[in-house]
């Protein structure tokens, strides 16, 4: 887990690029079926800067929601 938090730290610079103004939910094809907040970009910044504080116990969870994106661009 420790080694997964440095990675993400890394990564700082391009991570700061999504503003987390949540545009992207009209967009995004997975939000519209889930509906969910960690499917669209601020929701999933706001999953890994959990990782990099060490939020969470184990990270399988979280590895799942960032992996279910279509990379579609949107």
């Amino acid at each position: 887990m420790q080694q997964l938090a440095r990675d993400v730290r890394h990564l700082s610079d391009q991570l700061a690029v999504c503003t987390r103004c949540g545009m992207c939910q009209a967009n995004c094809p997975l939000f519209a079926q889930t509906h969910k907040e960690a499917d669209v970009s601020r929701g999933k910044l706001a999953l890994i800067n959990g990782l990099i504080d060490e939020m969470f116990e184990d990270a399988k969870g979280v590895n799942e929601r960032l992996q279910k994106c279509l990379l579609c661009g949107s």
